[in-house]
Order: structure tokens, then C-alpha cells, then sequence
């Protein structure tokens, strides 16, 4: 068996694989760098969600809702959800940095394979 695919096919001593495969291990993440790349998701998802949330808010009031009610709440959702999920996600960015750099220095890290 190849020591660089443990679950691949044989190969021969006579065979030689079309590409170089080499491998690298993740050891630690910069936290800021996490917690910015998961607010600015999280920001995203609850940009899509606050604008869903609008449009029942919207479509409530015009089914026979409160309108002034419904266009206010509407608006709200579109505002601060995207600002709550972006916040929610920065501080879950940050804690799950912080677990996987503990946890990284104890198991190791997380290996990737890439090829050349």
C-alpha cells in the first residue's frame, strides 16, 4: 500500500503516481483571523434571514395585520440580524479558535494532503 493514501490501491515498487503528493498539518489558527472569517459568514446568513423574516413580516400586514406594525418589524429584522448574527459568529469564531488550538496542541493538528 502507498503510505501517502492509506485507503488507495497498492502500488508497486515499479509504478510511480502521476503527481507529488505531500501532506501538512494545521497546528494552529490565528483566532482573529477566525473569528473575522466566521462574523462576516454568520453576518451573511443573517442578512439572507433577516430579509426573509421582512418579507413575512411584510406579507402579514398586508394580509390583514397591523401594516405600520409589519413594515417597523420588518425593517428591524433586515437591521439587526445580520448585526446579531455577525456579532454571534465573531464571538463563536473566537471561541472555537481558542478550543482548537488547545486541542491541536494535544492531538496534533489536523492533516491535509495536497498535491504539486
Amino acid at each position: 500500500m502507498s503510505t501517502a493514501n492509506p485507503f488507495g490501491a497498492p502500488i508497486s515498487s515499479s509504478e510511480t503516481p502521476m503527481v507529488s503528493e505531500s501532506s501538512i498539518v494545521l497546528k494552529r489558527v490565528d483566532v482573529m483571523s477566525v473569528a473575522m472569517l466566521s462574523g462576516v459568514m454568520y453576518a451573511i446568513i443573517g442578512l439572507i434571514t433577516g430579509v426573509l423574516f421582512a418579507f413575512f413580516a411584510l406579507a402579514g400586514a398586508v394580509g390583514g395585520g397591523d401594516a405600520a406594525m409589519g413594515i417597523i418589524s420588518g425593517l428591524i429584522m433586515a437591521v439587526f440580524m445580520p448585526i446579531g448574527y455577525g456579532i454571534g459568529g465573531f464571538i463563536g469564531g473566537i471561541i472555537f479558535g481558542v478550543i482548537y488550538n488547545v486541542c491541536a496542541s494535544i492531538a496534533g493538528g489536523i492533516r491535509f494532503d495536497i498535491e504539486r
